[in-house]
């Protein structure tokens, strides 16, 4: 008696099994990138592998998180209002040299608006912004 229960079981847990609908397996469609574009995800990217490495030689005993694509917008965002030493010194940080604020700021567009929709199997929502004190004045084009 337990035999043909326990393979009636078997049976019934393997059709459940059965996936009638799958998922199709769907490659991302490539981003076009211009020139500039493809120089920019090459810094991008070594930016991300220098604070990687930064932040693992000061914090090697401890669990950290972070998003180097979230610090490198959130920094670009900041890069926008600074001018003279302060900003040189942040695209070389940033490894942004030789690129005009519009290509930069052109790139990070990019990146918002096609990586949270590239892949309809992943979720991705990236929000960043300026805080500031209002004792403190901001120039109107910044905002």
């Amino acid at each position: 008696m337990k035999t043909p229960v326990l393979m009636l079981l078997l049976v019934s847990l393997l059709i459940s099994c059965d996936n009638t609908n799958p998922v199709p397996d769907r490659t991302a469609d490539p981003i076009n990138l211009t020139a500039v574009q493809k120089q920019r995800v090459a810094q991008d990217n070594e930016f991300a592998f220098d604070l990687m490495n930064r932040t693992m030689a000061d914090t090697s005993d401890e669990n950290v998180f972070i998003s180097p694509l979230s610090v490198s917008i959130a920094l670009g965002m900041a890069r926008n209002g600074a001018i003279g030493v302060t900003k040189t010194e942040m695209e070389t940080a940033l490894k942004m040299e030789g690129l005009t604020d519009a290509e930069i700021n052109e790139y990070y567009k990019l990146l918002q608006t096609t990586l949270p929709d590239l892949d309809p199997k992943t979720r991705l929502t990236i929000a960043n912004s300026i805080w500031y004190r209002n004792s403190f004045s901001v120039k109107a084009g910044f905002l």
